[in-house]
Formats: C-alpha cells, sequence, structure tokens
C-alpha cells in the first residue's frame, strides 16, 4: 500500500533556527477500489468466504490503520505549524531587543569564544559594527584590562554559576578604557543542568 505521506525535518541556518516542517498528502482511492472489487467478489460467492475472506478483513484493517496514521500526521502538521508561527514571533522579539536596547549583549561557546554580539556592545569598545568586532576580538577574558578581573569573571561562571553587576575596565578599540557592569551566565543544554553550552552576557556602562 503506497501513500505520499511523509515527515521530515528541515534547518534554516540563520543564528541556529531549525523549524520542524511535515508535509502530508494521502490518496487511498486504488486501495479504497481494490477493497471494493473484493467486497463484490465476496458477496457474489456467498457465505463460504475462505482464505480470500480472511484476506479481505485483513486488507480492510490495514487500510483503517493507515488511515490514522494519516490522521495522526495531520495533526502533526498543524502542531509543528503552530509551533513554527511561535518560534518565528518570539525569534523576532529576541532579535529586535538584541538589536536596540543600550546595553551590549554577548554570547560565548564554553571557552570563552565570542559568536555574538550586539550593535550596542560593538560600539562602546570603538568597532564599526558586531561583525568588525568578532573579528578582532576571540574571547570575552581578553577584554578585561586586569588580570585578575578576568580571573574573576571565570571564576564566577564556574564556580558560582554566574555573576551579576562585576565592576571592571574593559579595552577600547584605540587604547582606551571603559569602566562597566559585566553580568553573565552559562546557558544550558537540554534537561542537564551541568552540560554548559556557552554564557550570555551583560554589559552595562
Amino acid at each position: 500500500m503506497k501513500t505520499n505521506f511523509n515527515i521530515k525535518c528541515s534547518g534554516l541556518a540563520t543564528n541556529d533556527k531549525h523549524r520542524l516542517v511535515v508535509v502530508g498528502k494521502a490518496d487511498f482511492s486504488r486501495e479504497e477500489a481494490i477493497l471494493e472489487r473484493a467486497r463484490k467478489a465476496l458477496a457474489k460467492a456467498g457465505a463460504d468466504e475462505g482464505a480470500f475472506g480472511e484476506l479481505t478483513r485483513e486488507y480492510e484493517k490495514l487500510l483503517r490503520q493507515a488511515r490514522r496514521l494519516v490522521g495522526m500526521g495531520d495533526r502533526m502538521q498543524r502542531s509543528l505549524a503552530d509551533l513554527n508561527r511561535e518560534l518565528a514571533v518570539n525569534e523576532e522579539k529576541y532579535r529586535t531587543t538584541f538589536e536596540r536596547v543600550a546595553e551590549g549583549i554577548f554570547r560565548t561557546v564554553v571557552d570563552g569564544r565570542l559568536v555574538e554580539v550586539n550593535p550596542a556592545m560593538a560600539s562602546m569598545l570603538g568597532f564599526e559594527s558586531p561583525q568588525d568586532m568578532l573579528k578582532t576580538v576571540e574571547r570575552i577574558p581578553d577584554l578585561f584590562l586586569c588580570r585578575d578581573v578576568a580571573t574573576a569573571y571565570e571564576h564566577g561562571l564556574e564556580e558560582r554559576g554566574g555573576l551579576r553587576r562585576m565592576e571592571a575596565q574593559m579595552r577600547v578599540r584605540g587604547g582606551e578604557a571603559l569602566w562597566c557592569e559585566v553580568s553573565a551566565t552559562p546557558l544550558h543544554s537540554g534537561d542537564d543542568a551541568d552540560a554548559c553550552s556557552g554564557v550570555v552576557g551583560v554589559i552595562a556602562t
């Protein structure tokens, strides 16, 4: 029994965004026609159905199961469509906030390497754009003027699970220093509280 029903997952490579898409289409007209012919043949044969009657009942059962599966797929498609819309709305809200807030926002991987900064952070540290900063600065600790502060930043993340409003001087492109407050918290993967996937932080002047 062939149908055109399938489920696929497609990743949209934009800021780690992934969306699930379900494509469902089923046409059982051929199977229905076969089953109807079998029923008519059984009606002509009378009560003595034998193996052919058993086969027809099994075929009818399989067809009902296939229809139920397609119904489940349709419900899954609607649920995933709703989820995709919700994700799109939330992502737009996040992106708007990220781009427009006055505070500097950054995101790093576990070892401190920068993977994302917002325009405010790039500007306050003397860079023309977030892309310009990411090309120049590799790790957040490298921005602190004092090594002891860099150590305190790393210790706060590793030992205390984050830090809040830590005063620090950061290097501004061109050699100047910027007094600021740094807050940061680890990001965790899934249900494992110990599996850190990176850090997100805020810099306020």
